[in-house]
């Protein structure tokens, strides 16, 4: 995607976001840290559920209740939070090869000591990003299967107002989000040693493209976050039907896969940001049933006249298509024979 697109697409991005509440959960996360206060090991009580009420133990703070901020997810299922109490109340100890779950809470917090306390208050305790590079490299990082509540932690410490790198990375945690917005934005990911670097990069060329530089404003980079994300939205196939120096493209697959809902969705949601650049995107649907008519034209019934069935000939895609094309150039060889009229009068 060139610059250009990129701001005037920004520029004419409409979401509805309500500060307020961003400003909430970023007053309950800085209250949050602040009683943990200055110690080197996360509380073992505060990481693994302590009853079915409680919604505030920290990962699934960070998966279900904050959202804000982005979707953090731990991967298929809890084992991405490496030790946690399963619903049956056994303990779930994901660094142990064998058996996995125990009756007894002693039998895990030697493995949650080694590997998990220390590495969440070195990550809120970070001052800078590389002083994060290093942590992302280090052994107990590496071993934790669900990084993006690594991640997602990183980020919420970003938006504090006390942080030495505020607003230095946008809110997507997935793999695949953060290549599939770098090669929109032209990011180098071979210059990237780890995934929080590559967020940073990608951020940084996003402010610019934007022109947003360096700003406080935090509904700017709330809008530039969620922008960001609705370019990688795979779900609606945003970043494919952007391309306008592409004048095809086919997507296909088995049915019911949600092919027809995601590209007619992204159509809408990009002709509602920008309504000249995408008016003329198009959107047809091959299926065995797919008819002359549904393509050319044909006769079609629009409605009940006298108590008889009103028939008329309806144009099909393709033909609307040509109809608006034919219109089009016209106009186009109206404005040329202008031109040249113009210029012989000079001559």
């Amino acid at each position: 995607m060139k610059q250009e697109i990129f701001k005037e697409l920004y520029d004419k991005f409409d979401g509805q976001f309500q500060i307020g509440n961003y400003q909430k959960n970023l007053t309950y996360w800085k209250k949050y840290v602040d009683e943990l206060g200055d110690i080197e090991e996360f509380p073992i009580d505060k990481w693994i559920k302590q009853d079915e009420n409680d919604k505030t133990y920290l990962p699934s703070y960070l998966e279900h209740q904050e959202k804000l901020f982005g979707h953090a997810r731990p991967g298929l299922s809890s084992n991405g939070y490496m030790i946690y109490k399963h619903s049956k109340g056994q303990f779930y100890d994901g660094y142990q090869k064998k058996d996995k779950f125990f009756d007894d809470i002693s039998k895990i917090e030697n493995d949650y000591n080694s590997n998990i306390s220390k590495l969440i208050m070195k990550l809120i305790h970070a001052v800078s990003l590389e002083e994060i590079y290093e942590i992302e490299k280090s052994d107990e990082y590496q071993k934790f299967s669900g990084k993006q509540l690594l991640r997602k932690i990183s980020v919420l410490m970003s938006m504090l107002e006390t942080t030495n790198y505020k607003y230095e990375l946008t809110w997507i945690y997935r793999d695949e989000s953060l290549y599939s917005i770098a090669e929109i934005l032209d990011v180098d990911t071979n210059e990237c040693e780890t995934k929080l670097q590559l967020n940073n990069h990608i951020y940084s060329r996003a402010k610019i493209w934007a022109e947003i530089g360096e700003s406080s404003d935090l509904l700017a980079h709330i809008k530039l976050t969620e922008f960001l994300w609705f370019l990688t939205d795979t779900s609606y196939n945003v970043k494919e039907l952007s391309d306008i120096n592409v004048n095809n493209i086919i997507f296909h697959g088995a049915p019911g896969t949600g092919k027809t809902y995601s590209v007619s969705n992204g159509i809408e949601k990009l002709q509602s940001i920008n309504s000249t650049l995408y008016k003329d995107a198009l959107f047809t649907q091959f299926h065995p049933s797919y008819t002359y008519q549904d393509f050319i034209e044909g006769i079609k019934p629009v409605g009940i006249v006298g108590g008889s069935l009103d028939l008329k000939v309806i144009n099909g895609t393709f033909k609307d298509f040509c109809i608006r094309v034919k219109k089009k150039m016209k106009s186009i060889i109206r404005s040329i024979m202008r031109s040249i009229k113009q210029m012989l009068k000079k001559a």
